[in-house]
Parts: C-alpha cells; structure tokens; sequence
C-alpha cells in the first residue's frame, strides 16, 4: 500500500534521520522535510523515479554537500542515486532527539494513506451526487419549460416540478 504513498509532509517534525526505506515508495512526487534536524539526505531518495519536489530548507545538512543541494533536483537525485552507501556514515548519533523512525514511519505514512484512500472516496462520491443533481435539475428544467410552452406553468405545478411539497 505504501508504495503508491505520493506525498510526504513532514516540516516541524524535529526530525534528524529519514529511513532508508524511503526509497521503496515508488510512487512519490512530494517530499516537505522543510524546517527539521536533518544532517543528511538518505541515498535511497535518489531511486524514487517519481519524484518532482524536494523541500529541505531550515535543515543542518552536511550531505549532500551544499554545492550540490544548490543544483536541481534531477542533479540532487542523480547524485544521491550514485553515492556508494558504504561510503557514508550518515545515522546520526541520538540522544532524546526525534528520529522519525521506521515502525513511526510505516504508522504515520499508513494513516496518511488510509486518509488519501478516503478523500478520493468521497471525490468520487461527490462527482456521482454532483452528476445525479445536474440530471435531476436538466430534467426539471425540461419540465418546466414543456409546461412553459403548453401555457400550464403555475406556481403550484412550478412547485411539484421542483420538489417541493405542496398542498391546497
């Protein structure tokens, strides 16, 4: 399910390590990681294909280099997708710091999910309302205007076309 996860919003979080496992989310476009503790970026973003926006500003990074994280995101990705991870030693040492860890991950990004399934739920919901109001009202429009034309449109008749109870 994680896999088709496109969003990540995680600014204000405190956070000073990604998993590694970021990499595996293979329909990711969106990352914000804006304003955190963040020394360093995980390779693993560098194998997400999909990804179009990276938001890491407000963070302490080390790495990549900042000559690097000043070039586009396509040279961001390319070169974390060609760092060899034994190269680097980015786990930061921590002691009562937030580390958005995996099982808090997997939570979190599970819960973002379920909501995402739920919006377009109810997207797709709501169209089939939308669409059955508009029928409904042409159709009432139609009516209205074959009374119109046979000189039998009153308020009572306009009334009962529209819906509304009516009693004499």
């Amino acid at each position: 399910m994680l896999q088709y996860l496109e969003t990540i919003l995680a600014r204000f979080n405190s956070l000073v390590a990604l998993p590694n496992s970021i990499g595996s989310f293979i329909s990711l476009k969106h990352v914000d990681i804006r304003d955190n503790k963040l020394t360093a970026l995980p390779t693993a973003l560098g194998q997400i294909r999909t990804l179009s926006e990276l938001l890491f500003e407000g963070n302490p990074l080390k790495y990549p280099p900042a000559d690097i994280r000043a070039l586009s995101l396509p040279e961001i990705l390319d070169y974390l997708r060609n760092t060899p991870e034994s190269s680097l030693n980015t786990t930061p040492h921590v002691a009562n710091r937030s580390v958005l860890s995996e099982p808090a991950v997997m939570y979190r990004i599970d819960g973002v999910s379920q909501l995402a399934g739920q919006v377009k739920t109810l997207r797709r919901e709501h169209a089939s309302i939308e669409a059955d109001l508009r029928a409904q009202l042409t159709e009432a429009l139609a009516t209205i205007d074959a009374m119109r034309d046979s000189g039998s449109l009153t308020s009572s008749a306009l009334m009962v076309c529209c819906g509304f109870a009516y009693s004499t």
